[in-house]
């Protein structure tokens, strides 16, 4: 069982974690030619590239690692032992990212725990700094066409993790790069129903066509002993069971559904997209409901998927579906209006709305506190609970989010109702220590902070915080209670030549005595917040499908204010 405890582990990075946790959010890998054309040299003299090694084999796993590091260390094993059998076929570099990691520690390193693969000494690359790794154990993989089809940035120590990379990326049904951020699927090991079958249990309406999804890893949806339509793949850890819906819907038209969900809250969960989209993701113990997706004219491709994560469950641990039909006219607009229906804003916020409490503006030059928290805000309030209110952008799926607090054995999910304003809700405080309040979006194998807020019973334990951070990180923190004045925000947007946004660009605020590094949010928008100060802005790097731009510097005033970059594909 999967405590809170375990949860804010991975999402929160709470100061105590050891760096195995930290800056997962950022992408790792600035771009793929430094990785592939790198000369690297291993503890033994030998020197090589990437590109190089993939010449002859079908896969390269590069496991970046640190001798000091516990759960670098906890993974060896099983990488070894899995690699044994896959190495006339795959290639394991393990890369240090430590200067004193030299190559006689390297050396000895090796020798201690058994590798026989690859090792390379941090005193003798920049490899690390230079593609932006920024954790370590991080995992990357590139597959046989010279792409990165994996990062991961946690700790695995089972063989039978490895096996399944190695299985999946050498596999002769591998054909094209579809990029992971958890490791490959379970193979299923169950024949899908007919679909014509599989059609008549679900619907009556000869308009909808039901089909199993196609592909060695994909399980299918069946009929279980209840009658009902489930997915087969409970107690599969790393797994996913797929169906497929297809229709031609008229103007006005919309698709109602039943479903049942029984799984592991926050980790595994049926996802539902429509036409690529993600429309819902249900998770925990739902029992039977309905719901009802808006359809444009057109042809569509409705996809249901229940996904396990990487270990653990609960309950059933399967999703059930029941009675699909096509609506149209006033039953369909009837139906959409009893949909939730959520209040939006331009920003993610989270908010106090204790009247007492009060505000602690950081100014963070090293920017440690966004490293350590995502978008954070700190208070001090002597109190037994904090009252909040939780606004989302359009951009988000409040079928996802959830609130997370570090002091009590639960979580708080925030409902698909309205509540006008944001969702308020009351989170316990701690009287006698720091409360850390996380609101992110979980879904399996993603864990993303969209607000954090570090709420402070007395002076003393907001003293103690800052002190521990500046002692062990090293951090240039000032900070102020009470300030009254509101912090000046300064964004960079990046847009594609559609208009649509580009996340996962690093863009550097600058000024004679900082640096800050911003990684573009899904809206493709990277925004700081701060007292009143001019910043010139850089676009450091763009994601690999894109061309970096010449024009890549602007200069944003005092106060706050904004610039926008416009990428253009390449061809």
């Amino acid at each position: 069982m999967k405590t809170i405890q375990r949860i804010l582990l991975v999402l929160c990075c709470l100061a105590l974690l050891p760096a195995a946790a930290a800056f997962a959010e950022e992408a790792p890998v600035r771009t793929v030619d430094v990785l592939m054309d790198t000369w690297l040299q291993t503890v033994d003299g030998e020197e090589f590239t990437l590109r190089q090694t993939l010449e002859s084999k079908k896969m390269v796993i590069i496991q970046f690692f640190a001798t000091y590091s516990n759960a670098s260390r906890a993974g060896f094993p099983a990488l070894e032992k899995a690699y044994e059998r896959w190495r006339d076929q795959a290639a394991v570099v393990a890369i240090s990212t430590e200067y004193s990691d030299t190559e006689d520690v390297v050396r000895a390193y090796a020798g201690e725990n058994g590798l026989s693969f690859l090792m390379v000494a941090g005193s003798q690359t920049s490899l690390p700094e230079e593609i932006g790794v920024r954790s370590v154990p991080t995992m990357l993989v590139l597959d046989r066409f010279g792409k990165i089809a994996l990062h991961y940035t946690e700790a695995r120590t089972e063989e039978a993790d490895f096996e399944r990379v190695f299985d999946y990326f050498c596999s002769d049904d591998y054909t094209e790069t579809v990029v992971l951020t958890g490791f490959p699927p379970a193979r299923a090991a169950m024949e899908p129903m007919d679909a014509d079958a599989l059609t008549r249990l679900l619907t009556r309406d000869e308009t909808i066509r039901v089909t199993n999804q196609s592909g060695a890893y994909v399980w299918p949806f069946r009929q279980d002993e209840t009658g009902a339509v489930s997915s087969t793949n409970g107690g599969q850890d790393d797994s996913v069971c797929g169906l497929t819906v297809l229709m031609t819907a008229e103007e006005g038209d919309a698709f109602s559904y039943r479903f049942r969900v029984s799984s592991e809250e926050l980790f595994d969960a049926l996802m539902i997209t429509v036409d690529g989209r993600e429309a819902r993701v249900f998770s925990g113990d739902t029992g039977w409901r309905g719901d009802t997706l808006a359809l444009s004219a057109g042809e569509h491709v409705i996809s249901f998927r229940y996904m396990k994560d990487e270990r653990g469950a609960e309950g059933e641990d399967l999703a059930s579906l029941a009675d699909f039909s096509l609506l149209h006219g006033a039953e369909a607009e009837s139906a959409l209006k009893e949909l939730p229906q959520y209040p939006v804003d331009s920003r993610t916020r989270m908010e106090l709305e204790n009247e007492d409490a009060r505000n602690v503006w950081v100014e963070d030059p090293s920017d440690l506190l966004q490293k350590l928290y995502g978008p954070v805000r700190i208070f001090l309030l002597e109190q037994s609970a904090a009252n909040l209110n939780l606004t989302l952008t359009g951009n988000e799926n409040p079928w996802t989010v959830c609130v997370l607090t570090s002091n009590q054995d639960g979580s708080q999910m925030i409902l698909p109702y309205r509540k006008d304003g944001g969702y308020r809700l009351t989170v316990p405080c701690d009287w006698d220590r720091l409360t850390q309040i996380t609101a992110a979006v979980i879904r399996p194998n993603e864990r993303r902070i969209i607000a954090s807020m570090l709420v402070f019973p007395n002076m003393d334990s907001l003293e103690s915080f800052f002190t521990y951070l500046k002692y062990v990180y090293r951090a240039d923190l000032l900070w102020d209670v009470d300030r009254e004045d509101e912090p000046s925000v300064w964004s960079v947007t990046v847009l594609d030549t559609d208009g649509a946004g580009v996340p996962g660009c690093r863009v550097m605020f600058r000024t004679p005595y900082k640096n800050i590094t911003v990684v573009t949010d899904e809206t493709g928008t990277a925004e700081i917040t701060g007292e009143a100060e001019a910043y010139h802005v850089t676009l450091l790097s763009v994601p690999y499908a894109f061309v970096r731009p010449a024009d890549r510097e602007a200069i944003l005033p005092e106060f706050g204010g904004d610039a926008e970059f416009i990428l253009v594909r390449k061809q």
